[in-house]
C-alpha cells in the first residue's frame, strides 16, 4: 500500500487529485495540508510514502519543505505545478516525477508506477543495508556503531531496523516492558525493540539525561524543576512532569541545577518547595 499525503494550497486540485488516486487500488490518501508548516507536522506524524506536493506553497516552498531538518525520513515526492520553471530544480531534489496542472490522469498513473518501481528497488536493498548496519553494531554483545551517525541524529531499532532519529524532535523516552516508548515533540510515539540503557548510551550527556530508571528527558524541553527534602520533578515545555529516582536525585541536581562546572545556575529558591524555572 503506498501512503499518500497531499501538500497543496489550490482546491481544485486537491479535488482532481483525490478523484485520480482513488482509481489507484493500492494508493491510502492519509490527509491533505495547504501549507508547508502542517505539512512538517503531519510528514513526522503520519509517515507517509509519499507527498504529492504543489510546489508553490503558503509559509515556505515545497523544496524547502523536503529540505527541512525537521524531517527524520524524507518521503518521495512526486512535485505538481502549473509551469516548467521549477523543473530543473525539482530533477535536483531527486524527486520522482514532475507534473503540470492540471495534472493528466496519464501522467499521474505513470509517476506511481516510476514510484512503485523505486519502492521495490529501496525494499531490498533497506534489507541488506538493515542486516549489515545490525552485524556492525553487534558487538561483543553491545551496538557499537562502525561509524559515528551526524550529531544531530541518533540510531534507533526498530525490528530489523535501524532507523535515525532527530534529537530536537524527541521530548522523553520512557521504558514500558519489552519496549522502548519514544514520545516525539509532534505527538507521535515510536516503539522500539531497543533497552532503554542502549538508547541512553546512544544519546549525548548534554542534551538528554536519565531521570529514572525508566526515563530519559531531552534536556532542551525541559521548563523548570520543582525540588522537596526528597525528590526532583521535571516539568516539560508540554506540561507533562516526571518525579526523579532516587538513585538519580544527585544526577538531576548536578546536570539541572547546579550545571557540569558545579557552580549553581541562575534558579530562583524558595522555601521547602523550590521552583528552578526557565532551565
Amino acid at each position: 500500500m503506498i501512503r499518500v499525503l497531499l501538500v497543496d494550497s489550490d482546491a481544485p486540485s486537491l479535488g482532481l487529485a483525490l478523484s485520480q488516486l482513488a482509481e489507484e487500488t493500492d494508493v491510502e490518501v492519509l490527509g491533505h495540508c495547504t501549507d508547508g508548516i502542517d505539512a512538517l507536522e503531519k510528514i513526522e506524524l503520519l509517515r507517509p510514502d509519499l507527498l504529492l506536493m504543489d510546489v508553490e506553497l503558503p509559509g515556505m516552498s515545497g523544496f524547502d519543505l523536503i529540505a527541512s531538518p525537521r524531517i527524520s525520513k524524507r518521503p518521495y515526492v512526486i512535485v505538481t505545478a502549473s509551469s516548467e520553471k521549477h523543473a530543473l530544480q525539482a530533477f535536483e531534489a531527486n524527486v520522482i516525477d514532475y507534473l503540470l496542472k492540471p495534472m493528466d490522469k496519464r501522467r499521474l498513473k505513470g509517476a506511481l508506477l516510476k514510484l512503485r518501481g523505486n519502492m521495490e528497488r529501496d525494499s531490498h536493498l533497506e534489507g541488506r543495508i538493515d542486516l549489515d548496519m545490525l552485524m556492525n553494531y553487534l558487538h561483543d554483545g553491545q551496538h557499537k556503531p562502525a561509524a559515528q551517525p551526524p550529531a544531530d541524529r541518533v540510531p534507533v531499532k526498530f525490528g530489523r531496523r535501524y532507523r535515525f532519529i532527530n534529537l530536537a524532535n524527541m521530548r522523553h523516552i520512557e521504558a514500558q516492558g519489552d519496549y522502548v516508548n519514544i514520545h516525539m515533540t509532534t505527538g507521535e510515539v515510536l516503539h522500539s525493540g531497543d533497552r532503554i540503557s542502549e538508547i541512553e548510551r546512544k544519546l549525548p550527556g548534554t542534551r538528554f539525561l536519565r531521570v529514572h530508571r525508566s526515563t530519559i528527558i531531552n534536556i532542551e524541553h525541559v521548563r523548570e524543576v520543582r525540588a522537596d527534602k526528597n525528590d526532583f520533578e521535571i516539568v516539560m515545555d508540554n506540561g507533562q512532569s516526571f518525579k526523579s529516582g532516587t538513585t538519580y536525585k544527585t544526577r538531576v541536581k548536578t546536570a539541572l541545577i547546579f550545571g557540569r562546572n558545579g557552580h549553581e545556575t541562575h534558579l530562583a529558591h524558595e522555601p521547602q518547595r523550590t521552583d528552578f524555572a526557565h532551565i
